[in-house]
Order: C-alpha cells, then structure tokens, then sequence
C-alpha cells in the first residue's frame, strides 16, 4: 500500500466518503483510510485533553511569590571607607568595585541571589516580581570585641524593601567599613 500522510487521511476521511480509487480493492482502502484517520483523531483528542490538564495544573500551580520573573528592579551604590586597624582614623572613602552584594526572596533562609558592584560602585537586581526583600552587604564591625578578635570581624548591613509591580526602586546609599 502507498503511505499517505495522516492528516491527508483524515481531509480525505472527514470530506469525501465516496473516494473512487484506481485500483481494484477500493474497500481495503477505505477502510484503511478510515482505520488510520479515526486513530489520529483519537491521538489528537487525548493530546488536546492532556494539554488541557497541563495548562491548568501549570496556571493552578503558578507561585506568583518573590523572586525573578517581573518586572521590577532594585538598584543601589555601595562606598568602602577605608580605616586604620582601631577604626579611630578615616584613611579614605571610595567606590566599591566587584563588592558583593545579595538579596534574600521574601522569607528565604540564606541569600537567593548575588551580584557584584560594577566600577562605580553601582549594583542591580532586575527582573523582580512585586514583594518583599532583603539587599545586603557584609561590613567591617568597629567595636572592641571584634577588634580584639573576640567576636566575628564582619556583620551584614540590610536594607528591607518592598517592590510593586514594575517598580524600579533605588535603595539608599551603603557604606561599608574596612580595616
């Protein structure tokens, strides 16, 4: 038999029940034509059925929380101040380039994501969606304890925000101690 292209058999099927054939054994065909094509409705019926269920698991399971896939934005500067080792006396204070910065999703334990400060000192987290987060960079700590290496050397400056949808917010300036 020559092989006919699925969907060629189901128009030939659905429009034109009296086929003339050439051949001797019109029946055959037929029926061959009507056996395939009921089997590709049938296959297309369970693909439309099973992307049905699909899409509505996917819109039922949509977690529209924190995180990337907006449209927002947060943005900020981050200064180094430079300090001799009792922090009694400023050296300098400077952009701070390649500085981490991070930020925690809503109420995610750890940072979600991290980025660095660009030559400027200048960071951004974009493609946010509306809600809360935390941005935060790791600073230098001035008191006794910390300088007398009996307490941790570091401690996190944060910033809480709230973003809105499409929202393009700037944080206020940080600046960071070092030693």
């Amino acid at each position: 038999m020559t092989s006919i292209h699925p969907f060629l058999c189901c128009l030939l099927f659905l429009f034109s029940k009296n086929i003339l054939f050439e051949d001797k054994d019109n029946q055959v065909k037929r029926s061959f034509i009507r056996y395939t094509c009921n089997l590709h409705l049938e296959n297309i019926i369970k693909m439309r059925n099973l992307f049905g269920v699909v899409l509505m698991l996917v819109l039922i399971g949509c977690d529209k929380s924190e995180g990337e896939g907006g449209n927002s934005s947060i943005s900020g500067n981050v200064t180094i101040q430079q300090w001799n080792n009792t922090f009694t006396v400023m050296s300098y204070e400077v952009e701070a380039s390649d500085y981490d910065v991070f930020i925690v999703y809503g109420d995610e334990l750890g940072y979600s994501d991290k980025t660095e400060t660009d030559y400027n000192g200048d960071f951004k987290f974009s493609f946010l969606r509306e809600g809360d987060y935390t941005v935060y960079v790791y600073s230098k700590v001035t008191s006794a304890e910390a300088i007398n290496d009996q307490a941790p050397d570091e401690e996190a400056i944060t910033q809480l925000v709230s973003l809105g949808k499409n929202d393009d917010l700037e944080i206020e300036d940080v600046t960071v101690l070092n030693n």
